[in-house]
């Protein structure tokens, strides 16, 4: 008979009820742990079910072994343990999953009174000699397994009801109807046919009787919804992968825009793990560094960022995981090999639960500064040695620009205001052209003198803000850095006006000094002339007065004309060389 087929094969029935609720309980347990947060309320309690899987699903272990070895005291107090413990575990599942549904919560006063009568009707058993093991069985299949399993199945339906709205999208409904049917069933076949016993109404309703009316063992039909409860749970959990999925499409989402936003950042933003691999590196740090995202990816930030593990990134490797941040300067080094210094800030990142996962560092170039600074007072407090070069320039007494390496004014002097008459304010930004009025040198050929022979050296005609052009000797020589590029150019500039003037006068004075010695030179020569041309003159006419020929008379006259005339010249020499009282007039 088929009856007999079943009971002969009990060991193997049982193995495959306590295998279906065991995989149940582990494949909750592993879900759960592996869900960090949820929505859905349902995975609160999903422990409680759990538990009453792993529980149950060992006392039909203990059973089948009951089967093969045959029954001992202790494996009858071991299975009515397990037994009870597991119905107590799926009651408070199905209590629990109903006050989540009212979003209340459960109070401690139902489950509480259930133990204290089962334990009561256990008391009342013992005291009245009733044989014990089965009446524990019973109370706690019906006190605990009938009421837990309609619970659970009603618990479904109604949970379900209350969040249609985001299940309905998962098309997951058969399966809490199915999961609901199958509790509900089982609940009946587990809690409520109980072996047989002198008390309504296990005394009419039992395993014998369900044997002799259907003509196969219960627990054939209990392992067949077993299974379906753990077939239905099983397409229910679905809903968590769901969601998990869905916060993980969002999540990437968030961190794409995240991304985005970070790689237009202009600092170099880089995430490691606590074993310091790089995990995350923005369009920044390969500008800085030259590596890419592909390259950085996996790789240990200081096989490719640092020469050697300095004491200032031990420490701050030390103080971010002690203090959860750090801030200070740390030493690199490029992908091509050059050596920067840069700002670092170190901050921890913890997870969802408070631990620490990884650490975001965010480094600023600051190698140009640090240099620049160098340049300008090494060993020397950099404050007060730029207020110091700032007097200096101020206070010097010829005009100093600053210009950039395409002639535009980016400093002047109070010597260059009083010299052009145009404020700081006014020249910053302008071309040194604007102010210069020269036809002989053009300011972008000079510039590019000084490119080209590091200097230069000259007199130039410029203009006053008043419109006024006067002379100027420009000095003018080239910026250089620490590494020998061209930054800037440094003009001074002094005023020629007076100098100028002064050589005019000195020209005059010269000039004069010129004549008066030829004035002198001329004198002596007119004295000494000017003797013998009298007597040239005396003897011209003597010798007129005593000749009657006329023709001597003639060449006589002409000696003494031409005499004449040259004491007329000797007289202009000496009037020339004569010298004249000097007169003071105002020069200005």
């Amino acid at each position: 008979m088929l009856t007999d087929f079943f009971i002969r094969n009990l060991d193997v029935i049982y193995f495959i009820y306590g295998f279906a609720f065991l995989l149940l309980g582990i494949f909750l347990l592993w879900q759960y742990r592996f869900i960090e947060k949820s929505e859905y309320k349902l995975l609160k309690i999903l422990w409680l079910l759990a538990y009453f899987g792993i529980t149950h699903g060992i006392r039909e272990f203990i059973n089948m072994f009951e089967v093969v070895r045959g029954r001992t005291g202790f494996l009858i107090i071991l299975t009515d343990a397990f037994l009870f413990i597991s119905l107590l575990f799926l009651f408070l599942f199905g209590y629990h999953l109903i006050y989540i549904i009212k979003k209340k919560k459960p109070g401690i006063w139902f489950p509480s009174a259930i133990l204290i009568l089962f334990f009561a009707v256990q008391t009342y058993i013992k005291v009245n000699n009733l044989e014990y093991h089965v009446p524990w069985e019973i109370s706690a299949r019906y006190l605990l397994g009938f009421p837990g399993a309609i619970l659970s199945a009603i618990g479904f339906l109604l949970y379900y009801q209350s969040e249609s709205e985001k299940l309905s999208k998962i098309k997951v409904k058969k399966y809490f109807i199915y999961a609901a049917l199958f509790f509900g069933i089982y609940g009946i076949l587990g809690g409520m046919i109980v072996p047989r016993s002198n008390f309504f109404p296990a005394s009419m309703i039992n395993v014998t009787w369900f044997n002799s009316l259907f003509g196969i063992p219960v627990q054939i039909f209990r392992t067949i919804f077993a299974v379906g409860i753990v077939w239905s749970i099983g397409h229910i959990m679905n809903i968590f992968n769901v969601e998990e999925t869905s916060r993980r499409r969002r999540d990437e989402e968030k961190i794409r825009d995240q991304a985005a936003l970070l790689d237009k950042a202009q600092d170099a933003i880089i995430v490691q793990d606590l074993e310091n691999h790089i995990i995350y590196w923005n369009k920044s740090a390969l500008r800085l560094y030259g590596f890419t995202e592909q390259e950085a990816i996996g790789k240990n930030i200081g096989a490719i960022l640092y020469i050697e593990e300095s004491p200032t990134l031990i420490e701050a490797r030390k103080r971010v995981n002690e203090e959860g941040e750090w801030t200070g300067e740390l030493h690199q080094v490029t992908k091509a090999g050059k050596k920067i210094i840069v700002e670092s800030r170190w901050t921890l990142v913890h997870d969802s639960e408070g631990r620490p996962k990884s650490i975001l560092i965010i480094n600023t170039n600051v190698t140009e500064k640090k240099e620049f600074l160098k340049d300008i007072a090494e060993h020397k407090n950099i404050e007060e040695a730029l207020r110091m070069f700032e007097i200096a320039l101020e206070e010097a007494p010829d005009g100093v620009r600053i210009l950039d390496m395409k002639g535009n004014i980016i400093y002047s002097n109070k010597a260059t205001e009083k010299l052009f008459g145009f404020s700081p304010g006014e020249l910053k930004g302008k071309h040194v052209s604007e102010i210069s009025d020269d036809q002989t040198f053009s300011s972008d050929d000079i510039i590019q003198t000084i490119k080209k022979m590091g200097n230069w050296n000259g007199e130039l005609i410029v203009k006053h803000k008043n419109g006024r052009v006067f002379p100027i000797w420009l000095s003018s020589s080239m910026i250089k850095n620490k590494n020998g590029e061209p930054v800037a150019i440094v003009a001074m500039s002094r005023d020629l006006t007076d100098i100028k003037e002064k050589e005019k006068l000195q020209m005059q004075l010269l000039q004069a000094d010129k004549l008066a010695t030829i004035g002198q030179l001329a004198s002596g020569v007119a004295h000494e002339i000017n003797n013998p041309l009298g007597n040239v003159s005396l003897y011209a006419q003597m010798l007129l007065k005593k000749t009657e020929d006329e023709a001597t008379r003639n060449k006589l006259n002409i000696i003494n004309d031409e005499a004449n005339r040259a004491a007329h010249i000797v007289k202009g020499l000496l009037d020339f060389a004569r010298q004249s009282e000097p007169e003071l007039v105002p020069l200005n």
